[in-house]
């Protein structure tokens, strides 16, 4: 435990000392060779997770919002091809219509250097919005703070929910006119001394109103 592997790299460096003469000078660069192994291994995880993920991703310069990479699934969200998006801003694209809204949006990235969950609305290829989930953290890219966005499109779930909510709201109205049509069938039975009944539509079942029992001097219970 704790020992180095037995394979090891070396650095040499020869140099001539005199017409005959030759010094060599070994270094031992075992732990610098794993160390670059280990960061080259995370690189291509990082890529294959950020290539291969279902939520879109983007990678961009905090400053200004300059687009360094973004991943397959921001491209079909958003519509444009790689080579349309890289190197210019989220506002030269129109994402945002300007650097004062793209800001605010990112505003708590700056203040604490992530943010979740955060609702806003995007424009997308074509003049169209999309209403998304905003989740990212701020990174170090080439000695320079970058963000790393994942974006996630809620449009059609809300439009469930609000349809959802509109049926639910709906049925709600319905009851409450139904109840007052009810309330009003009695309010007249009373006042006019009459009554109605309904069959069910197999003729197994009849319903008496209330107004039907009191002229025929029958109790509330089944038929």
């Amino acid at each position: 435990k704790g020992s180095l592997p037995s394979v090891r790299a070396y650095m040499f460096f020869a140099f001539q000392t005199a017409p005959d003469r030759m010094a060599i000078k070994v270094a031992d660069t075992t732990r610098g060779f794993l160390a670059e192994s280990g960061k080259r291994r995370s690189e291509r995880l990082f890529e294959a997770a950020f290539n291969e993920s279902p939520e879109a991703i983007a990678l961009s310069r905090l400053k200004d919002g300059l687009i360094m990479d973004v991943n397959q699934e921001w491209l079909r969200l958003h519509g444009y091809t790689r080579a349309e998006v890289l190197g210019r801003t989220v506002v030269e694209l129109g994402i945002w219509p300007d650097r004062k809204t793209r800001d605010a949006v990112v505003a708590p990235l700056v203040a604490q250097g992530r943010m979740r969950d955060q609702e806003t609305k995007v424009t997308i290829q074509g003049g169209h919005q999309r209403l998304v989930k905003l989740s990212g953290s701020v990174i170090d890219a080439s000695g320079e703070p970058h963000i790393l966005l994942y974006i996630k499109d809620i449009s059609e779930e809300r439009l469930a929910d609000e349809a959802l909510r509109a049926s639910e709201v709906a049925l709600l109205q319905a009851n409450d006119k139904l109840n007052e049509q009810v309330g009003l069938h009695e309010i007249t039975e009373s006042l006019a001394n009459v009554g109605y009944w309904m069959a069910s539509s197999d003729g197994t079942q009849i319903h008496w109103s209330g107004g039907l029992r009191r002229l025929a001097g029958m109790t509330q219970g089944p038929i």
